[in-house]
């Protein structure tokens, strides 16, 4: 049970950490990311670069997943226990928010904020889509095992 709880945990502030580098009202929002509903000039925050965590993230759940899986104990429980798939998630999440840094990185001034926010709209569903494919493949091929009963305990 720790294991799961410290995999989710990471991957919970890994989350809110991806979350935190994305400007999502800058390309959308007239006057350079100012939400005038609520009043609040979001052109004055810096969002981070999600390079750094990237890497971190990444060294962190392809490590500890491999290292997870080499113990006959764990096997394949952390790519089949739908208790430890969030943090893979999360990883995706991250992977495509690194795709759109790149492309907004190599397309600065070339391509105007509207198509940027668009291209990663289209990437973000088609991470969805394709995850979600994934997930109801697996689910009906039996690759997914249920929910522990601790978690139906809750």
């Amino acid at each position: 049970g720790g294991y799961t709880f410290v995999l989710n945990l990471v991957g919970l502030h890994a989350l809110a950490c991806a979350l935190a580098t994305v400007d999502p009202w800058g390309a959308l929002v007239p006057g350079g990311g100012s939400l005038g509903l609520v009043g609040l000039n979001l052109a004055k925050l810096r969002f981070a670069d999600p390079s750094s965590l990237n890497k971190a993230y990444s060294l962190f759940y392809i490590i500890g997943t491999a290292g997870a899986v080499a113990f006959p104990v764990v096997g394949w429980a952390p790519l089949k226990s739908l208790e430890q798939l969030g943090p893979l998630g999360v990883w995706g999440i991250v992977q495509v928010l690194q795709v759109n840094h790149e492309f907004r990185r190599a397309t600065a001034g070339k391509v105007p904020k509207r198509e940027q926010a668009l291209f990663f709209a289209k990437i973000l569903g088609g991470a969805a889509v394709g995850a979600a494919a994934v997930l109801a493949a697996a689910s009906m091929c039996g690759l997914l095992g249920p929910l522990s009963s601790r978690v139906r305990g809750l």
